[in-house]
């Protein structure tokens, strides 16, 4: 339900044209072991510990789908690799990952104000990331950081 909300009524409330900077992503997602019999590749339920830096161990084996979307969550290995370069990965409430537990089809990962990925019923409330990946284009202006970020023409 989320995935088809963020690439119909959440690109269309953004007004943003996707044609022009936003590419499809070919969106790797793990499924948790209700879902098996949908995979694409993996052979392993994908278990996880809570601490960002160690939470993508045994990611690459994890059974897993694909499909294209324009928008898309976060899923663990990115919250994982972030972490790790140093980027903050905190926020002042708990959001989604696309990421789910792996033995409860209900449950799904989330990044908690304190940093700690956790899970929660996918009934509960809590924040959304969503991410785009942009077409490579040449800014105009700006060093692509947070004071002073690119600006395209």
């Amino acid at each position: 339900i989320m995935r088809s909300w963020l690439n119909t009524n959440f690109l269309d409330s953004a007004k943003i044209d996707s044609g022009l900077l936003i590419s499809d992503n070919s969106n790797r997602f793990l499924l948790s072991g209700d879902y098996e019999d949908k995979k694409t590749g993996g052979d392993k339920d994908f278990y996880a510990t809570h601490i960002p830096q160690l939470a993508a161990r045994g990611y690459d084996e994890a059974i897993f789908s694909q499909t294209n979307d324009t928008v898309f969550l976060p899923d663990i290995k990115l919250i994982s690799d972030l972490y790790s370069d140093g980027f903050p990965v905190t926020s002042n409430i708990s959001y989604w990952l696309e990421t789910p537990y792996y033995n409860n089809g209900a449950m799904v990962r989330i990044v908690s104000p304190d940093g700690y990925i956790y899970f929660r019923d996918a009934k509960e409330n809590c924040g959304v990331r969503p991410m785009i990946k942009i077409k490579p284009v040449q800014p105009s202006d700006g060093d692509g950081n947070r004071k002073k970020p690119f600006i395209i023409d």
